[in-house]
C-alpha cells in the first residue's frame, strides 16, 4: 500500500548503515516527533470544550420534572471569582433551609453569604441562594457535581418529613372517623337491646 501510494516503507539502509549515531539519532527524533504530533491531534478536542458549560451545573430531580414539589439546583463559578454561587428553587417546605446549610458543611464548604426570597413566579415556591467556599476558594470544577448532588439529597429529608406527617394526618382522621361510627354503632346496638313496656301496654 505505501509503494503504491509512492512512499518506501524503509529508508534502504544497510546494516551497517543503521549502526551509525547520526541514523540512530535521526531514528529517535523521528519517534519523538510522531509522539509529540499525535499527543497534539488527540488534545485538539479539548478546544471545543465550553469552558463555560464546566463552570455551571444545574441539577435537578431525578426523575428530571420540576412540579410543585420538586427542586433544582444551579451551581454557578462565573459569578464570583472567588466563590461559588448556588441556587435552590423549589416548594417552600419547613426545614429544608437547614437541611442543605448541613449538606453543605458535610461537603466541606463554607457559607459566605446567603439569600432567600420567594418565587416571583409562584408564591409556594422559594428561591435560596448560597455563596460558598471550599478551603477559602471556589468549589472546583470538578467537584461542582458531587456538591450539587449533596445539596439536591438534602432537600428529600423535609420532602420525607411532610410525606410522613401528611400520612400520620391522614391515619388520625381515619382513626376518629371510625371512633365515630363505633360509637354511632354502639348506642344503635343498646338501644335495640332495651325493651320498655310503657302503661298504655305499647311496648
Amino acid at each position: 500500500m505505501l509503494r503504491r501510494a509512492g512512499l518506501r516503507p524503509t529508508a534502504g539502509l544497510s546494516l551497517d548503515q543503521r549502526k551509525l549515531p547520526l541514523v540512530k539519532r535521526v531514528a529517535l527524533l523521528g519517534s519523538l516527533v510522531g509522539v509529540v504530533s499525535g499527543c497534539c491531534l488527540g488534545l485538539v478536542n479539548l478546544l471545543l470544550i465550553d469552558t463555560e458549560r464546566s463552570s455551571t451545573l444545574k441539577s435537578g430531580a431525578l426523575d428530571g420534572s420540576f412540579d410543585e414539589f420538586g427542586f433544582e439546583v444551579h451551581a454557578d463559578n462565573t459569578a464570583r471569582p472567588d466563590a461559588t454561587t448556588l441556587t435552590v428553587r423549589g416548594p417552600d417546605i419547613d426545614g429544608v433551609l437547614a437541611s442543605m446549610t448541613a449538606a453543605l458543611a458535610s461537603a466541606g464548604c463554607r457559607v459566605v453569604e446567603m439569600h432567600a426570597r420567594s418565587s416571583s413566579l409562584d408564591e409556594r415556591r422559594v428561591e435560596d441562594t448560597f455563596v460558598v467556599q471550599s478551603l477559602g476558594r471556589q468549589v472546583d470544577d470538578v467537584a461542582l457535581e458531587e456538591v450539587s448532588a449533596r445539596v439536591l439529597a438534602a432537600t428529600k429529608d423535609p420532602l420525607q418529613a411532610r410525606s410522613l406527617k401528611a400520612e400520620l394526618a391522614r391515619l388520625q382522621e381515619e382513626v376518629a372517623e371510625l371512633r365515630r361510627r363505633n360509637g354511632v354503632l354502639e348506642r344503635a346496638m343498646a338501644r335495640a337491646a332495651i325493651k320498655t313496656f310503657p302503661s298504655n301496654g305499647q311496648g
